[in-house]
């Protein structure tokens, strides 16, 4: 690349320094990195302002986009009036770096305003959708259109360094660098800078880089003047309005690709923050290595047979990947037991994941550029310029949209990537008319795709991804299977026939069963009732198999919410798991909300006797969320005076300090926290009142539900039996705390919504072997502190009621029948129930002594 022109050197002259290309490249490198920075900081706001719903994010996403469309025209058109672009160009970086350093200010703003407005309003209600579209665009439109006038201004500033024939070239190679420090800012994002700076700090980067390309470009000196320019008499006779169009379809195609290669990702590569990240960086690289293909091509004009191959290419690009999605997650059980540290295993990740969106990626990267060369011909470049770039940030957001909500949900992500091939096949037949030897190929080409045989959705839908193991439902019946934005891939597996055994998955990843985890489903609901006072209202978060639900409505709770944020999963729910959640969903008590626990708490008006979570691992993109000092504090502010909140938390694939860190957290808001073992499961109850278990009340829930659902897998329905589940008690958290917490950390470290460490910290425990539950679980025990102490159990008879109890709970069922014996002997005539049915389940299965063999 030639670094000097002759205009550099007559600029030089009188001993004043010129500006030369390489400067101005490099501005625009660093303008590339604060600008990824800033998106991907800005969309983590915008999302805990308004939640996590496809909706609340296609809005985001459309006042983003549409400002920064907004702001190509216009500046674009002002680059061509002003003497100096390059001072205007300083001038609108300096602008994004102020903004960005008052975001974090100003999202607290927008929160507050929005609540205000909202409050009281069901999160998935219509005038929602307009009042988060009017409150994006304010937020997000001062950025925004500075950075949509970025690459104009750039490029006549440049235009000024080089001569006529090369501004195109120049333009392109503006381009291309700007994705290059895109690519740089989202890999140094997601693996660098927000696991260990946070968000603000992130940010702080971000708007540093902004910051020095602006400030250098003020002092830099732009070129002298150069004379009008005429379009290119070799320039191709393709009209405006049909480039314009052309610019509009980039876009909408680019969009449309990374909305279903983002579902396909999720689903197959990983959905951890660290996955996406990586996909948006694999992204970037091929839209910028196919720029940088452009840019270094001398084109001394763009035909249509070029925008002809661009788009065959593509087709034939992502048609050579479609076999390809199903196979790779036995990739990753192959490799599992070879490969078991967390840098192997995202570089396994890296790899799969570049095998299917690099090579399209690449090629769809050469089509704007192509176009941008077209425009750079025009004498008033920044408007030529601003008005592509706009169209292609327009035609981004409707291919973002119309994918997502119109054509995804009916036709999946084959049948739309299917559908996108034969869009791109129907164009390249227009470029190529009059050349049937290429027509021909290029209908071959969506024949091929309609003839290759479908996806094995049982091993696309596998989750072998996660631990990069085999999953016990491989092999079973796919009862449904449904695909949407809101919800990724939801599938119901039936692994078993005698007896029937299904699972829910969402992504491939467990959110529930008819089966062993049933146990667990329950106790989510039925733990808190040991502690209850009051029954008027609950919340549950995460509605799952509706099990949880179920216990719900069976006890004496008067209202029900229940929030989930996926459609498909109410309504597999409701299909094929009726038998364990009793239709409990269409309950006049039970009132469904499609919305995410955190905006539906935002905009709530309620107060709770409890709130009980439910949903999926803490590694998921975004489930973090629900375990930020934030989070807790919103609980907080929901909760009754002696309201109660049970969370689950996993206690698999999980080191000991970061478990520290979440009851450190809950701590902060709800001072007395205990945590229980139910169903093999973790479950945190927290609450503003002591953790203690009342006699006389257990004994009365106990009567009151016994035999009913509410009671499901409790022997006896003695509801004392759950204190044996403890793990900790409140002394215990705090001796658990002490021991494990980082020395390294300071004194009351937190996960928050700004230092993302549960994000980012806990998908690295997914390399962990399962042995390593054990460890965690002696870990725990090793601190002692078990026991949650009872209340009004003073009698010889009661006491060994409820010693016995916690022995049944520990499964020590031997000693707990001696115990219960010795209670009923001491008048505790109500522990004979429990005692009698451990007595049965001891001789079922031989373990009593004279029993006969099961």
């Amino acid at each position: 690349m030639r670094l000097w022109s002759a205009r550099d050197a007559r600029y030089s002259r009188g001993g004043m320094k010129a500006t030369s290309r390489l400067q101005l490249f490099s501005l625009y490198t660093f303008s590339g990195i604060a600008g990824l920075i800033y998106e991907v900081a800005l969309h983590r706001e915008f999302a805990r302002v308004f939640g996590v719903t496809a909706f609340a994010s296609a809005t985001v996403l459309a006042a983003y986009m549409g400002g920064i469309a907004l702001g190509a025209r216009l500046f674009g058109a002002l680059a061509d009036r002003v003497a100096r672009p390059l001072r205007l160009y300083g001038a609108l970086e300096l602008g994004i770096a102020v903004y960005a350093l008052l975001t974090p200010a100003l999202t607290t703003v927008l929160s507050s305003v929005f609540v205000r407005v909202a409050s009281g309003s069901d999160p998935h209600a219509t005038g929602l959708i307009v009042l988060r579209l009017v409150l994006a665009l304010l937020f997000a439109l001062p950025p925004t259109l500075l950075m949509g006038g970025t690459l104009p201004a750039m490029a006549r500033a440049v235009s000024k360094l080089v001569g006529a024939a090369e501004v195109a070239r120049a333009t392109t190679t503006l381009y291309t660098l700007n994705l290059l420090g895109a690519f740089l800012g989202s890999l140094s994002a997601t693996y660098l800078l927000l696991p260990n700076l946070g968000l603000s700090k992130t940010l702080w980067l971000g708007a540093a880089f902004s910051a020095l390309a602006g400030a250098l470009a003020l002092l830099l000196r732009d070129g002298p003047e150069a004379p009008p320019r005429t379009e290119d008499a070799s320039a191709p006779p393709i009209a405006n309005r049909v480039l314009l169009a052309a610019a509009a379809w980039s876009g909408f195609s680019v969009f449309a690709y990374e909305v279903v290669w983002t579902q396909l990702n999720g689903l197959v590569i990983g959905s951890s923050a660290y996955a996406f990240g990586m996909m948006l960086s694999l992204f970037l690289l091929g839209l910028m290595l196919g720029s940088a293909i452009i840019s270094r091509m001398k084109l001394h004009s763009v035909e249509w047979s070029h925008i002809g191959y661009v788009q065959l290419s593509v087709s034939v690009a992502v048609l050579a990947t479609l076999p390809v999605w199903d196979k790779i997650p036995g990739v990753f059980s192959a490799v599992g037991p070879h490969v078991t540290t967390f840098a192997g295993r995202e570089l396994v990740r890296f790899l799969a994941a570049a095998l299917v969106l690099l090579p399209p990626a690449l090629l769809l990267g050469v089509f704007f550029p192509l176009l941008l060369r077209v425009a750079a011909a025009n004498r008033e470049l920044g408007h030529a310029v601003g008005g592509m770039t706009a169209l292609n940030t327009a035609g981004a957001v409707l291919g973002s949209l119309v994918t997502g909500f119109g054509v995804l949900p009916f036709l999946g992500s084959r049948g739309t990537l299917l559908l996108l091939i034969s869009a791109g096949c129907v164009i390249a037949l227009f470029c190529f008319r009059g050349r049937p030897r290429l027509m021909a190929a290029t209908v071959a080409v969506m024949v091929v795709g309609f003839t290759l045989p479908g996806w094995d959705m049982l091993r696309l839908t596998s989750g072998e991804n996660v631990y990069f193991l085999s999953q016990y439902f491989q092999g079973g019946k796919l009862l449904y299977a449904a695909e949407s934005v809101q919800s990724g891939m939801t599938t119901v597996v039936q692994y078993s026939e005698a007896p029937p055994r299904k699972v829910l998955l969402s992504n491939g990843k467990f959110q529930g069963n008819n089966g062993g985890e049933m146990v667990a489903q329950v106790r989510f609901s039925q733990i808190p009732l040991l502690f209850e006072d009051n029954f008027e209202r609950a919340l549950l978060i995460g509605v799952g198999t509706g099990t949880s639900v179920a216990v719900l409505a069976a006890s004496p709770f008067q209202h029900i919410d229940a929030a989930e944020l996926s459609p498909d999963i109410l309504r597999a729910s409701r299909e094929h798991f009726r038998e364990v959640n009793k239709g409990s969903l269409d309950s006049p008590r039970v009132q469904v909300h499609y919305a995410d626990g955190r905006n539906m708490l935002m905009l709530s008006q309620q107060l709770y006797d409890l709130i009980t979570i439910e949903v999926s691992s803490i590694w998921i993109a975004g489930e973090a969320d629900l375990y930020n000092r934030e989070f807790y504090a919103l609980v907080k502010n929901h909760l009754k005076p002696k309201g109660l909140l049970q969370q689950w938390v996993q206690l698999h694939h999980m080191t000991p300090r970061d478990l520290a860190v979440i009851l450190q957290t809950v701590r902060q808001e709800l001072p007395h926290v205990a945590l229980f073992y139910g169903g093999r499961q973790g479950q945190i109850i927290a609450s503003r009142e002591p953790i203690v278990m009342d006699y006389a009340r257990v004994r009365a829930l106990s009567d009151r539900l016994r035999g009913t659902f509410a009671a499901n897998n409790i022997p006896a329905g003695d509801f004392m039996m759950l204190a044996g589940e403890a793990l900790l008690s409140e002394q215990g958290v705090d001796a658990y705390i002490q021991r494990y917490m980082d020395s390294g950390r300071p004194s009351g470290f937190v996960s928050t919504d700004d230092n993302l460490y549960l994000e980012y910290s806990t998908p690295r425990g997914n390399v962990f072997p399962l042995s390593q539950q054990r460890e965690l679980l002696q870990a725990i025990r090793s601190v002692g502190h078990s026991e949650i102490p009872v209340r009004g159990a003073d009698g010889p008879g009661e006491a060994a009621h409820v010693r016995g109890a916690r022995l049944a709970g520990q499964r020590d069922l031997k000693a707990a029948i001696a115990a219960l014996t010795e209670a009923v002997s001491a008048g505790a005539s109500h522990a004979e129930p429990l005692r009698a049915d451990l007595e049965r389940l001891l001789i079922k299965t031989g373990q009593l002594q004279g029993a006969p063999a099961p």
